[in-house]
């Protein structure tokens, strides 16, 4: 079972990832008091986002630069690592690269770190399963296989409690899969069920977990209905007054996660809907 601790009326947080789903987490966090550093990965992007009044580093997992990286991490008691894994060639090397990365982190003052991976991590299978989060694959393909070394290094690190959020397909104001599935033909696996979460719930989550000092566990955070991805971006695309879709007639194959753990565990409610 998770441990809880008392309330944080304001810590010092840092983000390993301002992109999409770090960026308003970081605003988020400011806006509720606490004292919020955040990264990206070059100067580009922290000059634009400095201009909000946040303290942006650049931090580049390829080219790690330690000085820069405790920089970051000063005096932060909160991790949270919001980096996209990438599943092409450099796979293997996010893999060391996050394990030199942590290697530094635990000099410091970091005492919790929260992780965001993806249920990517699951099987799709025929039958269409309902997945917890103790379902993880014995045969991994080479997606599956980095997201577990990923959560792996997080998890048997010995400086900090993490906790691992696993995501479904994200959605939000400004991306949702129906508009590049919009006039395509066999699309597949109608049958499917969908496991999406909206971005502003994936923030409340996060939040949620911090505001109660949650400890150590693996959790899915998906939004709990799940129509078939037929009925659903059928939908979907009349109401965005998008190009018909038109699905493949073979046999689909899909998963149905669970967040039923972590609406349980953590007294969550999922209300931005998908």
């Amino acid at each position: 079972m998770p441990t809880f601790g008392p309330n944080e009326s304001q810590m010092r947080i840092s983000i390993l990832g301002c992109g999409w789903l770090g960026w308003p987490l970081a605003r988020r966090l400011q806006e509720a008091g606490h004292f919020v550093r955040g990264s990206v990965s070059s100067e580009e992007k922290a000059v634009k986002l400095r201009a909000s009044g946040l303290d942006i580093q650049v931090i580049n997992l390829h080219n790690l630069e330690p000085d820069k990286i405790q920089a970051f991490i000063k005096g932060s008691e909160l991790l949270v690592i919001s980096v996209p894994p990438g599943y092409n060639a450099r796979g293997g090397s996010m893999v060391e690269a996050l394990r030199k990365f942590l290697d530094i982190v635990g000099q410091s003052s970091i005492q919790r770190i929260i992780y965001t991976s993806s249920i990517g991590i699951y099987d799709d299978t025929e039958d269409l399963s309902h997945v917890q989060e103790r379902d993880v694959t014995e045969h991994p393909n080479a997606r599956q296989a980095l997201l577990l070394r990923l959560e792996s290094l997080v998890l048997h690190q010995q400086f900090a409690t993490p906790l691992i959020l696993r995501l479904g397909g994200l959605i939000g104001e400004d991306r949702h899969p129906v508009y590049h599935l919009a006039g395509k033909d066999q699309i597949t696996n109608p049958e499917a069920p969908v496991n999406l979460v909206h971005q502003k719930d994936c923030i409340d989550a996060i939040q949620h977990v911090i505001d109660r000092a949650a400890l150590g566990q693996v959790y899915n955070l998906v939004f709990p209905e799940h129509p078939t991805r037929k009925n659903y971006y059928t939908k979907k695309a009349r109401q965005l007054q998008l190009p018909d879709l038109h699905f493949s007639q073979a046999p689909s194959v899909g998963k149905r996660v669970s967040s039923e753990a972590f609406i349980r565990d953590m007294g969550f409610i999922v209300k931005a809907g998908v």
